[in-house]
């Protein structure tokens, strides 16, 4: 007998089947409403506090510290914030920042068996998304009469592709990404053929999305993670198979950008206008004032917010303005500095580690700067290509967005963040996975228990 199948599985609890229903409904609807993603969100809440452990509690509490500590910071500084209502508001979007690593982390056993089905569940609910905007897209082009070579035009793409689900672009880029490595994972686990055709025709819906949503940081570090990552740790290739995927990837990516001008300008002169590398540089080779006004052409680039917020943390470095102040400070130094554009629109910061310093001063700074150290030295030691690719792609996200400041970044995070962080944890690793690449991975009956 196989010596696999021989170990019995513990049966599972009814607190164990509950709070998997609660966390499929939550993963399954992350691309859709907020009102409906919320309320599952609260339902899995629940489910999580009925399935607390102590013994897991007890387990967790160092890391959980770690997990929660930006939160435990953030509510520091809302004491001494002049706004309390504004205070109140952000913590109270930022809650889950600080209730799922408590009863997630404190409650969830992962095994094999259920990682995978929570995969499945997120991967469905993503292409589900997908596949409904990519009919939508084509019923509009068709129903406005736009030929073929008139549909990947700037205003049909990026956010106003992402509209009618009501997400950012680079939020769902985000989703799609970590979608495409679940599926990859997938499909080096699978052995039928039906299996692996449709994770091939989902990994190319995803690969169409993430162009179509055109996220500049997103698709860059998600080329990255397929180039460098994906042969090495999961398909476990040699290093001229990994070589010629690498390229093969890279080659198809330059070919879509060079036939269309919108990508084209997007990564070129339209980065160039955000960020305006060269003039940084020349002021950084020699500090002129002519060249700083170059840089400060009121057109509402991130550069002229992410200048604004460090002349404004400038001022108020060791414990910020309080929870709840970046935009009203902002605006100020925006009208100050005649920002006007900027002004108009009321842009935040722009850059998550520039608004925890804003609010929370240094602090603020060096515990978020601690959650991801923290995170990444688990990914990097559990050798789990998917949290540190997840890792990696939010990171890049918070450099260029305030992705924890509304529902669809902070729940995201803090979800898969803790998901992924326990995974390695209780060494369900997709490396190990591999190993068992014979064994379907949505099997009970061929997988051992697999917790500590």
């Amino acid at each position: 007998m196989n010596p696999i199948q021989s170990v019995k599985r513990p049966e599972k609890s009814w607190k164990e089947n509950l709070q998997l229903a609660g966390i499929i409904l939550f993963v399954f609807t992350l691309p859709y409403t907020r009102e409906l993603n919320q309320l599952c969100m609260g339902f899995f809440l629940i489910t999580c506090a009925i399935a607390w452990d102590r013994q897991k509690w007890h387990r967790q509490r160092k890391s959980i510290f770690v997990f929660t500590l930006i939160y435990l910071v953030s509510v520091v500084s809302g004491i001494y914030s002049p706004d309390f209502h504004a205070a109140y508001s952000v913590l109270e979007i930022q809650s889950t920042l600080f209730l799922v690593p408590v009863l997630f982390a404190s409650s969830y056993q992962p095994t094999v068996t259920k990682n995978n089905i929570i995969k499945l569940a997120f991967v469905s609910g993503v292409c589900t998304a997908l596949c409904y905007l990519g009919i939508h897209f084509i019923y509009e082009m068709r129903h406005a009469h736009i030929p073929f070579s008139g549909w990947f035009q700037e205003e049909y793409l990026n956010h106003h592709y992402s509209a009618p689900i009501g997400i950012h672009a680079s939020f769902l880029s985000s989703y799609v990404a970590v979608c495409l490595f679940f599926l990859i994972n997938f499909l080096a686990s699978f052995k039928q053929p039906i299996v692996k055709g449709l994770a091939i025709i989902m990994m190319l819906v995803c690969l169409v999305s993430l162009f179509v949503l055109a996220s500049r940081m997103v698709m860059l570090m998600t080329l990255a993670c397929l180039i460098f990552f994906v042969p090495y740790e999961i398909l476990r290739w040699k290093w001229h198979a990994r070589i010629i995927f690498g390229f093969a990837i890279l080659a198809i990516s330059l070919f879509l950008f060079s036939k269309n001008e919108y990508f084209q300008s997007r990564f070129t002169d339209n980065l160039e206008k955000d960020i305006k590398f060269y003039e940084l540089i020349s002021l950084y080779k020699k500090p002129d004032s002519a060249i700083e006004k170059t840089i400060l052409k009121n057109d509402g680039s991130r550069i002229e917010r992410w200048i604004a917020a460090l002349k404004v943390i400038r001022e108020k470095p060791w414990f910020g303005y309080g929870t709840g102040q970046e935009k009203p400070v902002l605006f100020k130094k925006y009208k100050e500095m005649g920002l006007t554009v900027t002004l108009e629109k009321q842009y935040d910061a722009h850059n998550q580690f520039l608004a925890f310093t804003i609010k929370s001063g240094l602090p603020g700074l060096i515990a978020f700067l601690m959650m991801l150290a923290y995170s990444f030295y688990t990914a990097i030691k559990g050798r789990d290509f998917t949290y540190f690719s997840f890792l990696f792609i939010t990171t890049g996200i918070c450099l260029i967005d305030n992705f924890l400041e509304v529902n669809k970044g902070i729940f995201f995070f803090s979800f898969f963040n803790i998901f992924f962080y326990l995974s390695v944890f209780y060494g369900i690793n997709p490396v190990k996975e591999m190993v068992q690449a014979q064994i379907n991975p949505l099997s009970p009956k061929k997988l051992p228990h697999q917790g500590p």
